[in-house]
């Protein structure tokens, strides 16, 4: 009968189910017994994970910023230049202040780039936060920094990148675990040195799908945030980290490449290099002739970017340490006002200087590389000029942050003159300033790389005028050496630059020169301003005026070890720490008691209430 056979069918169903059900019991009871298969799982699930969803705030992105554009170009040929602006600025004005609004009404925690918090927690094991790694900030930090930066803010994505991948290695560790408990019945312990790991392995993968350069992202992330990385960590967590931006970057990639040129969405406004255009430059890429040329941008970028550290550390404890911007009605106004300013600079600048030039025919002249770090095509702007003419300066400031570096890289003969380079510098530099201590989820990365392209380009087209008929290299090859020089005294990290850029680039010729420039130039900013913006940010996090909590020093400061020690006593999992000297237990050193392949010496927040001694040579580590 039909009921009989209805019921038989059901029950072959639930038998179909229990059999899968205990098929994936078993498999999760393997993996979560085997101390090879776990972690490796885990770091695959987290590493798809990320590329997955840090290709949302770049489709997003993706679409809004041309978006925009099309609007503005709309705008000037319909009814001109003047209504053009007040649209540039009620447009900014609005994605800004919604910015603002959500970040302090809903995560206050994902104002910024995220990159101090993270590692301050990496340090000592506190978040700033209770929902800094939550699926909250998550969200806040994607469409925060998805509104800032199509409101025109001359901020980057990388930063949020960073936080959004810690946050969803976490989550996807969290989720794991609980997945493990629910099939299972086993409860995976707490371990901080684990919860760590995952945060930075996250906060690497996060860099790399950003950029899609995998191997910069984790060294930036060695460089940058890990606090108490060893040999023993390399071998086990760097192995694992380097899957996870190969992958994460991959997943991101791959789902870029599937959606390009469908929905509307143009990547080439968001993205630096898209790896289409991956032929090497034929020929030498630099000559000898170059090298004073080269130190010259390494020494302007070191100055610049020392004084400009100084002057962002400044504006953001300006606005932090101000008692009326305090209130939250306060800090609204105060962003609609800075990007009234800087869509109105952008929108208008290009008055100051209206030569223009003849839109070149083809992007590519067969001689030469025309992006020398790829991505797409190159825009230029119409602005007041007539047909098949462009202007350079509304082409510099009115195309978006990667459209300019791609303009400004390039290697071709289509050159900027030095009038409109010069104006663009002036006004650029003090707009990401202002942008400084914004409650708004930002990055600096990006900006930091466009003003050393505009340093270098400059050099290079003013070397270019003034010795014409030598062997002088393109102005691109310069502004590829700013770019390097100009992040390494920003950020204060120097692998990390080099390998990225080579990553977007694909110049591996011109490692050489970027590593002696990166050096030059943060040696130099680091006799301006000691330590870089997000290391001032860091300790203003870790060194809390009257907590007991030990103080966390950077290389810079550390003395040579001495007979004296600390006893870190912490009265719960999540206490103060109290301090004791202890000369009598010097060199003894913090040890664990487990035997997982994973479990070394955890962050302080993980360790037990049981003393622990740290002799010098540790204490940073810790």
């Amino acid at each position: 009968s039909p009921s009989e056979s209805e019921r038989a069918y059901k029950l072959e169903r639930r038998s179909t189910s229990a059999h899968i059900y205990d098929k994936i019991t078993e498999v999760a009871n393997v993996i979560t017994k085997s101390e090879d298969l776990y972690p490796w799982a885990n770091v695959l699930l987290i590493a798809v994970a990320i590329g997955v969803i840090e290709y949302l705030p770049a489709a997003a992105l993706a679409w809004t910023v041309p978006l925009r554009f099309r609007l503005l170009d709309w705008m000037v040929s319909n009814f001109g230049l003047v209504v053009m602006i007040l649209t540039n600025i009620a447009l900014s004005m609005a994605c800004v202040c919604g910015a603002v609004l959500l970040t302090l009404l809903v995560a206050p925690s994902t104002a910024g780039s995220g990159v101090p918090q993270l590692g301050a927690y990496l340090c000592n094991g506190e978040m700033v936060s209770d929902d800094f790694l939550s699926i909250k900030a998550v969200a806040v930090k994607m469409i925060g920094v998805v509104m800032a930066i199509s409101g025109g803010l001359a901020i980057g994505r990388e930063g949020p990148a960073i936080h959004i991948g810690a946050a969803i290695g976490d989550l996807t560790n969290r989720l794991v675990n609980k997945t493990i408990r629910v099939t299972t019945g086993y409860k995976i312990p707490f371990d901080g040195f684990v919860k760590s790991n995952v945060v930075m392995m996250g906060a690497a993968s996060g860099f790399a799908s950003a950029f899609r350069a995998p191997i910069g992202g984790m060294l930036y992330c060695l460089e940058e945030i890990a606090t108490h990385w060893d040999i023993r960590a390399h071998m086990t967590v760097g192995a694992q980290m380097f899957v996870a931006v190969a992958v994460s970057a991959f997943i991101t990639d791959t789902i870029v490449r599937s959606t390009r040129g469908s929905g509307g969405f143009s990547f080439s406004s968001i993205i630096i290099f898209d790896g289409d255009e991956n032929e090497l430059y034929d020929g030498v890429i630099y000559t000898y002739t170059d090298i004073v040329g080269f130190l010259l941008t390494a020494i302007v970028c070191g100055v610049v970017g020392g004084l400009y550290t100084k002057a962002s550390i400044w504006m953001h404890r300006f606005r932090q340490r101000t008692p009326w911007l305090k209130p939250w009605y306060a800090k609204v106004v105060d962003a609609a006002i800075v990007a009234a300013i800087t869509a109105a600079v952008f929108s208008s600048e290009s008055l100051l200087y209206t030569h223009c030039k003849h839109v070149p025919e083809s992007d590519d002249d067969g001689h030469h590389r025309m992006l020398s770090a790829g991505g797409g095509e190159r825009k230029y702007v119409q602005y007041s000029c007539g047909e098949s003419s462009y202007s350079e300066l509304a082409s510099l400031s009115l195309t978006g942050e990667e459209g300019v570096i791609r303009h400004l890289l390039s290697r071709d003969s289509v050159e900027f003159q030095l009038i409109p380079l010069l104006i663009f510098l002036v006004t650029y530099t003090p707009l990401t300033v202002l942008v400084r201590g914004l409650p708004i989820p930002c990055g600096s990365f990006v900006p930091n790389l466009l003003l050393g392209s505009l340093i270098g380009r400059i050099i290079g087209e003013f070397a270019e005028f003034t010795f014409p008929n030598s062997q002088i290299s393109e102005p691109g090859v310069y502004a590829l050496v700013g770019a390097a020089a100009q992040l390494g005294a920003w950020t204060r990290t120097m692998m990390a630059v080099v390998v990225t850029l080579v990553e977007i680039t694909g110049d591996i010729g011109l490692a050489g020169p970027l590593i002696c420039c990166v050096v030059l130039s943060r040696g130099i900013a680091t006799q301006i301003s000691h330590h870089s913006f997000t290391h001032v940010l860091f300790y203003d996090i870790v060194d809390r005026p009257g907590s007991p909590e030990t103080p966390m020093l950077h290389p810079n400061d550390w003395e040579p070890p001495g007979p004296k020690s600390r006893r870190l006593r912490r009265t719960s999992d999540h206490g103060p720490v109290s301090v004791e000297s202890d000369d009598a237990m010097y060199g003894e050193s913090a040890s664990s008691d487990t035997d997982s392949y994973y479990k070394t010496q955890p962050p302080v927040a993980a360790v037990s209430t049981e003393d622990i001694t740290v002799d010098c040579e540790h204490e940073a580590r810790v």
